[in-house]
């Protein structure tokens, strides 16, 4: 049975109004059974009560064990529905006529482990389960070690007593979930926690309260108690239900020691606060952005408030289709109206209905609905080595647009020696009427000087947020210690993003000079110089002196182990450090790829370089993925061909034009990840579209299809099966890095801020379509 389906008949639901509700804080016994074998005495403790519905604490069978990072907890973790003690609490629940409510670690394959709430009605059945939305990842509580985020939306279930919801520990501190169970009906939410004193303690009676009183619910919070061999923690119990006005149900449970906790909720009560405080009545959709409106009226999943000013016109329906966000995919229909996004409708509906008799209609049936790629990192005719990355802004953007993606965040260049201000108004002219879709720009400080980081500020006035530094190529764009941390603390000040190549360029430079000399001139040897050693260095060096200059830091390109591992620890120490990584670095590597016969590796000469498969980089790499310290995938797209271009380097790895081709590639071979279970259609979704958009201003215009939004909307074939060759792309290039490579998953139709530039193999836009995009400050860090 599917989260939030009732096994009872509505009105057997609503006959019980006073509800005798059960929460237990207990402390850890020392081992998994003996914790079932004590919540199983509760349960018989609370049922001889009258007890109609219970709920444990957060993990209830196990330690609190994010307290440390060790995988021997990953063992914790089982089946949901199907394990053993969910099985087990079934035939307590039916055996006591109470609806029981389990906080779990659970498995759902290899790799894929939640914090889990299941739901189990009072005959025994299985209702659904809340997999924890929100996880945080700071010292003595390194969630995003052991737990994916849930992304299952906010179920509601409706149960023997009433419509339960769950909401758990962390959790608590996002308000926008706390409405959305309301808003779909919830009546008890339960706040499973492991909690501990500090500034939490002062919060624990102010936050599940105010969520109490603002959604006018019955809330359950429920803490562990005592301090457990793991670590200092010190859990503090009082556990509560607060009534629709925010009152302690008769007070408080214990802060040391364990406790059942029986009382009996009117629930008659939340009519009467909703007849008093009409919050829902009065709440304004219209003026949110929304995420904060996640569960409008029945009929309508989202919907744009009309513009009084403009006629109306829906222009395309999009039906049949499954709409995938970052949080989830459900079946929808989305309606165009000119270039932006005018509702998200629930199939079937009346206004879904009424809208298709005045719209284009394209059939989606059979294929996944998603935001419009963001590409924050391209390089479109990038002076390199004597040459200019073969791409044009038009040329470039097509190919893109042919991929999937909608959006381009390109890189206005400025070597030592020039102006910030004439270089940005050249890269613009390069763009300028010339772009199939919207882009816009980062800024390249080659020369960090006092005339250039005044030039940072205005740029941020301007809508140029971000501001990529380089550890590498000396004599042309390298940094040093000193420009970097002054580049860094600029950005401090103006909300900027800093964004680096980290690479220890000087030596590189030597070790490069020091193959040249024995002769070793081969591609490959590209990849041995640059040493996946000097690039964790130079991302450790970065983020250190991010740390100085008080900074947020994006890391580009990360390819190394070594170096994720450096952005991990710096992520769990609560810093603003950001990573990227790109597609080669996950499917290509340094044995299989750059060290091809002949002079065939040059095709895949970048920088930072591929790595090495047996040293396991592309596992880390997806792994990075799912933990979110890699929290974008981007191109870094940089073509060159292969003859008058990499064939610079015929006679010396070192001329080699660094850079690979795959704008077009970006979102087919990421979605490979999730044909073989690296990651979810959601997290698919939010690497390549929503987290971009939000990393770099652009949300909620770009990255979601929302209403308000730009429609930027691609319709995809999850099913299809092709090969990847020069002779199907559409890059200006004489070669495909990814020739020959088999998907599964293609891109049908892709819409432009309303505009379709993609249909059935045809390509239908052109040069100019695209706008520049003035962008705001990283969403991450406001």
């Amino acid at each position: 049975m599917e989260p939030g389906q009732a096994s009872h008949e509505n009105g057997r639901a609503q006959m019980v109004r006073t509800v005798t509700s059960a929460i237990v804080q207990v402390a850890w016994t020392g081992d998994k059974e003996s914790m079932i074998e004590l919540h199983e005495k509760y349960v018989a403790e609370a049922a001889a009560a009258g007890t109609q519905v219970m709920c444990f604490q957060e993990l209830f069978y196990g330690p609190y064990f994010c307290q440390v990072q060790d995988t021997e907890f990953y063992a914790y973790a089982e089946a949901i529905p199907d394990g053993p003690t969910t099985k087990r609490f079934q035939e307590l629940a039916a055996k006591h006529e109470m609806v029981l409510v389990l906080p779990m670690y659970e498995r759902e394959k290899a790799g894929f482990l939640y914090n889990t709430a299941a739901v189990i009605d009072a005959d025994g059945t299985y209702l659904g389960k809340y997999r924890k939305t929100h996880i945080p990842q700071v010292k003595g509580f390194w969630e995003k070690f052991y737990f994916r985020p849930g992304n299952m939306g906010y179920p509601v279930f409706e149960t023997a007593v009433g419509t339960v919801g769950v909401y758990i520990c962390y959790d608590r501190h996002f308000p926008e979930g706390w409405r959305a169970l309301g808003l779909a009906g919830a009546e008890i939410v339960f706040n499973p926690s492991a909690t501990s004193r500090g500034l939490s303690a002062y919060l624990w009676q102010l936050e599940q309260t105010s969520a109490a009183v603002a959604n006018m619910y019955f809330v359950g919070a429920i803490n562990r108690v005592g301090i457990e061999p793991l670590g200092d923690n010190d859990f503090y119990g009082t556990s509560y239900f607060a009534n629709p006005r925010g009152q302690f149900v008769d007070g408080t449970a214990s802060d040391q020691t364990e406790e059942l906790v029986v009382r009996d909720l009117d629930l008659d009560q939340i009519e009467e606060v909703r007849g008093q405080w009409a919050f829902y009545r009065d709440r304004r959709p219209d003026l949110y952005d929304s995420l904060t409106a996640p569960c409008p009226p029945p009929q309508i999943l989202q919907s744009h408030p009309p513009n009084p000013q403009k006629e109306t016109k829906m222009t395309t329906l999009i039906k049949g289709g499954t709409v995938v966000s970052a949080t989830g995919a459900d079946p929808a229909e989305v309606l165009i109206d000119g270039e932006q996004i005018e509702a998200v409708l629930r199939p079937g509906s009346d206004i879904a209905a009424a809208a298709e008799q005045g719209a284009e209609v394209v059939d989606a049936t059979g294929r996944l609905v998603v935001p419009g790629g963001v590409d924050v990192h391209t390089h479109m005719e990038l002076p390199f080595g004597g040459t200019f990355a073969s791409d044009t802004f038009e040329t470039g953007t097509r190919a893109a647009a042919w991929g999937g993606t909608t959006t381009i965040v390109d890189f206005a260049v400025q070597t030592y020696g020039e102006n910030v201000r004439e270089c940005l108004d050249a890269w613009m002219a390069k763009a300028e009427g010339n772009c199939a879709i919207d882009y816009g720009f980062h800024m390249i400080i080659g020369g960090v000087d006092n005339d250039s980081l005044k030039e940072m500020d205005l740029l941020v006035n301007e809508g140029i947020t971000s501001f990529k530094l380089f550890m590498a190529y000396p004599g042309v764009m390298l940094s040093d210690d000193g420009q970097i941390l002054r580049a860094m603390q600029q950005a401090a000040g103006n909300g900027g993003l800093i964004m680096m190549h980290a690479e220890n360029g000087l030596a590189i430079d030597v070790l490069a000079e020091q193959a040249f000399e024995r002769g070793e001139i081969s591609p490959v040897n590209h990849g041995y110089v640059r040493r996946k050693e000097l690039e964790s260095e130079a991302t450790h060096r970065a983020i250190q002196l991010a740390k100085v200059g008080a900074a947020p830091l994006y890391i580009v390109h990360l390819s190394a182990s070594e170096a994720l591992e450096q952005v991990a620890i710096a992520r769990d120490s609560g810093m603003n450090v950001f990573a990227e990584t790109c597609p080669q670095y996950l499917h290509f590597s340094l044995e299989e790829h750059l060290d091809r016969p002949g002079f065939e590796g040059a095709g895949y000469v970048c920088s930072t370089p591929l790595r090495s498969r047996a040293e396991g980089h592309q596992d880390d790499l997806w792994r990075g993925l799912r933990t979110n310290d890699l929290a974008v995938v981007s191109t870094d797209h940089c073509p060159f061909c292969m003859k008058e271009q990499k064939e610079l380097g015929l006679n010396d790895f070192r001329a080699i034009p660094n850079g690979i081709g795959g704008v077009e590639h970006r979102m087919d071979m990421i979605y490979q990840g999730v044909i073989t279970g690296e990651i979810g259609l959601a997290r698919w979704v939010e690497l390549c579209a929503t987290t971009p958009a939000r990393m770099m201003g652009l949300y909620p215009r770009k990255g979601i299809i929302a209403p308000g939004s730009d429609a930027d909307v691609v319709i995809y074939d999850p099913d299809k099966q092709w090969t990847i060759s020069v002779d199907n792309h559409h890059m200006n290039m004489d070669y495909s890095a990814y020739e020959g490579v088999q998907v599964t998953g293609h891109v049908d139709t892709v819409f432009s801020r309303g505009k379709k530039v993609i249909d059935d193999g045809q390509y239908l836009g052109r040069a100019g379509d695209g706008v520049y995009l003035r962008r705001g400050l990283s969403q991450y860090l406001q």
